[in-house]
């Protein structure tokens, strides 16, 4: 099955220059979706935010224990019903559950509702709305295709002008048609978050009334990258590991020297050393037909985690190192195929003198490196 990338991006602002913002989003990614919660704590500043983190944290750790997406969600609802005197923390929040493959389910707890995106057209999102105690609910579902978002917004956006001319502020609908305007007028959609948030500011005056957040969540058709590194543990499931690496979908990248060695064997190709790049500090790379990338291992590794924040244009040579680097940031999704046999050599004082992980240790890096880039990364140990 295709992958289809949830791509997110956020515009925010606080209601007073200088202070924390009183919304804050979350994102996790797992094989089967991307989950994505934008709460608005009460008040402002420090306090605001702070109640925002004590609810996202809980709706998201309530989630990673296996609890359905509606269990989690009431669950947190109940508490906010018991948190509404002013003296406790309390959040309004939204949080949206969607499929590698399009579909969504989007839950709110007295949060404006989110804009369907669907190129030119942009139209709030039916939803059904219920009352649980005193809580005002609603539920909504969709599937997005490539090109397609949701859009996700804070009341400081929605109420943006309110007291100063608007009435009862710019609306749900209101944003709705401005992004349908800017949509018929030629922009882009990675534009949306950005001009909206600041139309809600300008609508606001010098004097912000709130803390204004935008989240716009695009589908598009996912790149995705496969990296086998070190050979199992047991020498039998060398042939399963390289047919599971080889079946899915995507950039073919190797690393390590056994491991290409193992990859050639199943392929009954003949491993080459190319001309060398003109690295001066970086492995040596591979050549080997059938495979996009073919790298040594652990040090590679290594110095691809050192370099993997940097903007490729200041890449000052040319090797595996930097080509590995390159195309781990270019991707959306990292497929992890992980052989646990023990490399002997990487336990020699020499690599812990120059602070060189073994691979289990750099692997695990690296995948948080990733992750906090905002990619998916799955893994599989052999």
């Amino acid at each position: 099955m295709a992958y289809l990338h949830s791509h997110i991006q956020t515009t925010q602002s606080p209601k007073r220059p200088g202070d924390p913002c009183g919304d804050v989003v979350f994102i996790e990614r797992d094989e089967a979706w991307t989950t994505l919660a934008l709460v608005d704590g009460i008040g402002s500043g420090i306090r605001g935010n702070l109640a925002a983190i004590m609810a996202g944290t809980r709706l998201m750790e309530l989630l990673r224990r296996g609890m359905s997406l509606r269990e989690a969600f009431a669950r947190l609802v109940q508490t906010m019903n018991r948190s509404r005197d002013v003296t406790l923390s309390f959040s309004a929040f939204c949080v949206a559950r969607i499929r590698h493959d399009g579909h969504a389910t989007i839950l709110c707890h007295e949060m404006p509702p989110p804009i369907l995106i669907q190129p030119p057209s942009a139209t709030v999102l039916d939803q059904y709305t219920f009352t649980l105690d005193r809580a005002i609910l609603s539920e909504a579902t969709c599937r997005l295709g490539p090109g397609e978002g949701l859009f996700f917004m804070s009341d400081g956006i929605t109420q943006a002008g309110l007291g100063c001319g608007m009435g009862e502020g710019w609306g749900s609908d209101g944003v709705a048609h401005h992004v349908r305007d800017l949509l018929q007028t030629g922009a882009s959609l990675d534009d949306l978050d950005a001009a909206v948030h600041r139309r809600a500011v300008e609508y606001w005056g010098p004097n912000a009334g709130d803390d204004c957040t935008a989240t716009l969540l695009t589908a598009r058709d996912g790149v995705c990258a496969n990296l086998i590194s070190g050979p199992p543990a047991e020498r039998e499931r060398d042939e399963a590991m390289v047919d599971e690496f080889f079946a899915a979908d995507g950039v073919k990248l190797v690393c390590g020297g056994s491991t290409a060695a193992m990859v050639a064997r199943h392929l009954d190709q003949t491993l080459s050393v190319p001309t060398p790049k003109s690295a001066i500090i970086a492995p040596p790379s591979y050549r080997l037909a059938g495979v996009d990338l073919v790298t040594e291992g652990t040090v590679t590794l290594n110095q691809v985690c050192n370099i993997l924040d940097v903007n490729p244009g200041e890449y000052s040579e040319d090797s595996g190192v930097t080509d590995l680097a390159s195309l781990l940031q270019a991707v959306d999704r990292v497929n992890l195929f992980a052989g646990t046999a023990v490399n002997p050599a990487t336990g020699d004082l020499c690599y812990r003198q120059q602070g060189i992980r073994p691979r289990k240790a750099i692997l695990s890096v690296l995948i948080d490196k990733l992750r906090a880039m905002g990619k998916l990364v799955t893994i599989q140990y052999y």
